[in-house]
């Protein structure tokens, strides 16, 4: 198509300056050999500029549709690596939990916590990259974006948080008067220490800040867990917008949710 136009065009260019040149004479000249072997090398010089011009649109193009394929499947990926962190911690929250009875003469006291996490603390959180970001803002997915991200932060926070946690329960058991009472159920370790004495009241204390601790640390994970399921089932038609007439894997939450573990709505 781009060839005939051209071919017309330059047609048209020879007989308008034959016809309006200086020396126009009622007799239509149509140039001579020279002319028309310069002309149409001029021709031939646009037509293949204009193909190769089309050739690296065209495999721009191309590129370009691959990698927005490319981000849409990492971002896949880094949400559904994510949750599935998040299911982990909130099955142990869940599950891994210690219960801490201590008797100070006739008072005895109860208290529940969760079991320390021992995993890899220096693990990088998935997150966007600058690229991926932009796919998602360019199809107008920016609230997500900002959400991902987020969560990701917050997945770095709770392995903080985590070591944190660990470390006071080393602490605790290391002020335990000795022999102490722990002992394994299922896996956890419960204990059934008696105090007696002066430090009874210093291990009573922070018994009360490990529950807090605890508490916190499973009402964050649930929550955290609940909004990436929802980030990932909104995700879904941004994603396919990325790459438009590509196949594309989107979230699929259904497991999660279907997990007896998982939360619900109302998760604090």
């Amino acid at each position: 198509m781009y060839t005939a136009m051209v071919f017309v065009a330059f047609v048209v260019w020879q007989c308008v300056r034959t016809l309006y040149s200086p020396a126009a004479s009622p007799t239509l000249e149509w140039g001579s050999v020279a002319d028309w072997f310069s002309g149409l090398a001029t021709v031939a010089a646009v037509i293949v500029a204009l193909n190769a011009n089309r050739i690296t649109r065209s495999r721009q193009l191309a590129d370009d549709a691959v990698a927005r394929r490319i981000d849409a499947e990492q971002i896949t990926l880094k949400l559904a690596s994510i949750g599935d962190d998040l299911m982990v911690l909130r099955a142990h929250t869940v599950e891994r939990v210690r219960t801490v009875r201590l008797q100070t003469g006739a008072e005895i006291i109860q208290r529940s916590m969760i079991d320390p996490v021992f995993g890899h603390p220096n693990e990088t959180v998935p997150r966007l990259t600058p690229s991926e970001a932009s796919a998602l803002i360019a199809v107008g997915a920016v609230n997500q974006a900002m959400k991902f991200n987020l969560i990701s932060k917050r997945m770095t926070s709770h392995q903080a948080s985590l070591n944190e946690y660990a470390r006071q329960i080393e602490l605790y058991e290391a002020s335990l008067p000795h022999p102490s009472r722990l002992v394994i159920n299922d896996g956890v370790r419960n204990d059934e220490t008696e105090l007696q004495g002066a430090n009874g009241l210093e291990i009573q204390r922070r018994l009360a800040d490990l529950e807090s601790f605890s508490s916190h640390l499973r009402d964050y994970v649930a929550r955290d867990l609940v909004e990436a399921a929802d980030l990932a089932d909104s995700l879904g038609p941004f994603l396919q917008a990325l790459a438009p007439g590509q196949k594309v894997v989107v979230p699929d939450t259904s497991a999660l949710r279907a997990n007896p573990n998982f939360p619900f709505a109302q998760a604090q």
